[in-house]
């Protein structure tokens, strides 16, 4: 894993190029950019999947959102088999993910939580990176699959990272839209708890009125797309 002065550098850099582009260009763009940790809490997983989610995101993720409110993913540090990019389109409503060892983009559209909510509730403020942070906990379990439990812990600041929620209205996968309605901020940490692993996201610096290629934040044209 590289290490934090490494992530600082690297992102600082990829972001300077994209900011260097002069055509197809679109003002107000705002980057995060997060530390990734990865934690395998299964004691029972098989050694290859613990293998690949270990590579599968990488040391860092750069969250660019445009003018409109579509999202851009990029996974750095990823392995040979991780995460490419992901994208989620504000117009249509799809997400899409690439891998970097697989010639095909993959979506499916967000409009459906395919988990249901077992219990939602405020945690004790916290501060991370020395901002005081309000705690919103979501536990939920896959509808077809009663078992499987996906936990999602929001760090959040009202007055940092803001976003007008009602765009994402229709992101209502992993609770996304509950979210963003009781924080209208983007969040400065999370946790994602799944039975195999632990995720998680801590803002390490954010950019902003930059200007990104639109053309990032589409799906491209010369690789196959496949619904999910």
């Amino acid at each position: 894993m590289k290490n934090y002065i490494s992530i600082l550098i690297f992102t600082t850099y990829l972001i300077t190029c994209f900011s260097c582009s002069q055509e197809d260009t679109k003002e107000n763009i705002t980057s995060l950019v997060y530390k990734l940790d990865i934690e395998v809490i299964s004691d029972t997983i098989n050694p290859a999947v613990s293998e690949y989610l270990l590579q599968k995101h990488g040391d860092s993720l750069i969250m660019s959102i445009n003018g409109e409110g579509s999202i851009r993913f990029d996974f750095i540090g990823s392995g040979k088999n991780g995460y490419d990019f992901n994208l989620f389109d504000i117009n249509t409503n799809q997400y899409y993910g690439k891998w970097k060892h697989i010639d095909t983009l993959y979506y499916y559209d967000v409009s459906h939580n395919i988990l249901k909510l077992v219990e939602r509730k405020s945690l004790d403020n916290q501060i991370v990176n020395s901002i005081n942070c309000q705690v919103l906990e979501f536990k939920g379990v896959d509808e077809e699959h009663p078992n499987y439990y996906v936990n999602q812990t929001f760090y959040f600041n009202s007055d940092t990272l803001e976003v007008k929620s009602e765009k994402y209205r229709r992101y209502k996968e992993f609770f996304f839209d509950e979210y963003l309605l009781a924080s209208n901020s983007f969040y400065v940490k999370k946790v994602i708890e799944m039975p195999e692993y632990r995720l998680t996201y801590t803002l390490i610096n954010n950019y902003k009125n930059r200007s990104m290629k639109q053309t990032e934040f589409n799906p491209p044209k010369n690789i196959p797309l496949k619904e999910m």
